[in-house]
């Protein structure tokens, strides 16, 4: 079942490794893989969301509709974390901390901290292109 609030919490977790800004694009695909992630470590999703191919490849459904604003959020969901898309960027509306951060397990945010180590330094089409693959 798809939690917005760990959704929201995983987004602000990575959010806050690039300044707090990125592209939705990098970002999906960040969230994307970090669902595949503990999907294939732990045959656990970490969103629960439902995953569906796109024209830039594989998305995460509900996630894809929060950072394109086209449903609503919950009150302690996506937008008490995230500001609406602008540029095709996306922001933290404020600082996090690991405390504030209580949706996330330390296994997930294991995965979090991998695949920003291995994908972080990636631009948005290099990240796209990799999924591709």
């Amino acid at each position: 079942m798809f939690n917005e609030r760990k959704v929201a919490q995983m987004a602000a977790f990575l959010l806050s490794k690039q300044d707090g800004r990125m592209p939705h694009l990098k970002l999906m695909k960040l969230l994307y893989l970090a669902e595949r992630e503990s999907l294939n470590h732990d045959a656990i999703p970490m969103s629960g969301d439902r995953l569906v191919s796109m024209e830039h490849g594989p998305v995460l459904s509900h996630t894809l509709n929060h950072m394109d604003g086209d449903i609503e959020s919950s009150p302690d969901g996506w937008g008490e974390y995230i500001s609406s898309k602008e540029n095709y960027e996306l922001s933290l509306k404020k600082a996090v901390t690991r405390r504030e951060l209580e949706e996330l397990s330390d296994a997930d945010i294991a995965i979090l901290d991998r695949l920003w180590g291995k994908f972080g330094h990636m631009s948005k089409w290099q990240i796209r292109d990799w999924t591709h693959k």
